[in-house]
């Protein structure tokens, strides 16, 4: 909430991971539409790329709406992830612009095909994106490998935004199973790897939560 001459407005900034057009969601080539998929690579490959990021503005005083979209790469994102409890209790950036001014996490965390500019769907990648920048700040790509959306766990002595692990769920097609990554959430180097033995679907879904002391850990999933 702002004060200017004594009359108070309110800017309420929602952060998002939109579609340009509503077949993006809803169309015949739908991001992970499975009969494309399963009709080889050629059909995969008019697949959309994903969303992109957007900043949407609400000013209730004028009743205006402004949206910003950070698009200064072609890379498409799905599933996000942010760490908003680091970035609001302190870690934010200087009011100098006004897309400063609201408390969003700096990194967003997402995976997506079509991995930096490739023109194959079959190329996936899990992205670390600074919006502060506008670029990929990290990642981690590896061929046949399926990503999917990560889940972010804090370091709970951290103190910056990144600092953390990220859990994703991988599929390595060549060798036809399904396995856990944990990667660092600053580098997106893997830090450790769980083989399930298995195929599994794609797509993990959780919520990180503290445990009690009494419990003898420090958090569960």
């Amino acid at each position: 909430m702002d004060e200017k001459g004594g009359d108070k407005h309110i800017e309420v900034s929602l952060r998002l991971c939109a579609y340009d057009t509503p077949d993006q969601l809803t169309g015949e080539h739908q991001f992970m539409r499975l009969e494309k998929c399963r009709k080889g690579r050629e059909q995969r490959n008019n697949l959309h790329k994903g969303g992109r990021f957007c900043d949407i503005i609400c000013n209730t005083r004028e009743q205006s709406v402004m949206v910003e979209w950070h698009d200064k790469i072609e890379q498409g994102f799905e599933l996000p992830v942010t760490r908003y409890s680091r970035s609001i209790d302190g870690e934010l950036p200087p009011v100098t612009e006004l897309k400063e001014q609201h408390a969003h996490p700096r990194y967003v965390y997402a995976f997506g095909a079509y991995a930096l500019g490739s023109p194959d769907y079959d190329n996936w990648g899990l992205f670390k994106y600074d919006l502060q920048e506008d670029k990929v700040d990290a990642f981690f790509q590896k061929d046949s490998v399926y990503l999917s959306e990560p889940q972010f766990v804090a370091n709970p002595d951290g103190i910056s935004e990144d600092d953390g692990v990220l859990l994703t769920q991988a599929y390595f097609g060549t060798e036809q199973e399904t396995k856990l990554l944990v990667l660092d959430a600053r580098t997106m180097e893997v830090l450790a790897m769980a083989k399930t033995g298995n195929r599994a679907p794609l797509d993990f879904h959780g919520g990180w939560i503290p445990t009690a002391p009494e419990q003898g850990g420090r958090s569960s999933l």
